[in-house]
């Protein structure tokens, strides 16, 4: 459902999964002081699909995890209304892929995945079942006793997707998840996320390098020095695409 602003006529959403509002996020680096998010205001609803694109640097990871409540806006607000508070208080309601190696290097694959389901009070038996559907889902079942240490890359990538995914998140937030995979199962791992998302009607940001990957999704957002761009900045129109305000 979808309102309109009197102000510039773009559509504004009635609920929504997040809603960033006039975001910046500033960091030192150093001396120096880098604006990586500046002024963002875009919002996700349930069926949303987004394909989050621009070079590196230009803000595409802090802005998903701004979105995932994982950092503090500088200025602006982050806020997740059908959510029903932040992240942090509700335990796998936002899952996140992240781009580098993020399992616990003592807990073996099968243990990795289903840890979030424990936190969540779920008992360990019916956690350990439902780790092991999503890994065979992934495509890696076989690797459920092995430890961090004994996977490639991309294996470790595709467990991090089945973490991310085993608690039936209502928002998916995926940074580069193909960028350590070959062509073939990167295809698979994007079409994993887009059936999750169907299946556990969520909002799914994917943020990308790959213009394959990004042609599988609608809306398909570009970032460039902090800026979230309207589609009249890439040649497009109208003023407002899907989940974007100026």
């Amino acid at each position: 459902m979808t309102g309109t602003a009197p102000d510039d006529g773009c559509p504004v959403p009635d609920e929504d999964l997040v809603e960033c509002g006039r975001v910046s996020r500033r960091y030192r680096a150093g001396s120096a002081v880098v604006l990586a998010v500046d002024e963002v205001d875009c919002w996700v609803s349930p069926g949303m699909r987004v394909a989050l694109t621009g070079p590196s640097g230009s803000g595409k990871s802090t802005l998903l995890h701004l979105m995932a409540g994982l950092v503090q806006p500088t200025s602006g607000r982050v806020s997740w209304p059908m959510i029903g508070g932040s992240p942090a208080d509700r335990l796998g309601t936002v899952a996140v892929v992240f781009q580098g190696q993020s399992l616990l290097p003592e807990l073996d694959v099968a243990e990795n995945v289903g840890l979030p389901l424990l936190f969540a009070g779920e008992p360990a038996e019916s956690a350990a079942v439902r780790a092991a559907e999503m890994l065979r889902r992934v495509g890696i079942e076989e690797l459920a006793a092995k430890l961090p240490e004994e996977l490639s890359g991309g294996q470790a990538q595709r467990v991090a997707l089945a973490r991310a995914l085993v608690t039936r998140p209502r928002l998916i937030l995926a940074d580069e998840p193909t960028g350590q995979l070959d062509r073939a199962t990167g295809s698979h791992v994007i079409s994993v996320l887009r059936e999750a998302a169907l299946e556990f009607d969520a909002g799914l940001v994917v943020a990308t390098h790959d213009q394959a990957v990004a042609e599988r999704f609608s809306p398909r957002w570009r970032m460039s020095n902090g800026r979230l761009l309207a589609p009249d900045d890439v040649g497009d129109s109208p003023k407002c695409s899907a989940g974007v305000r100026r």
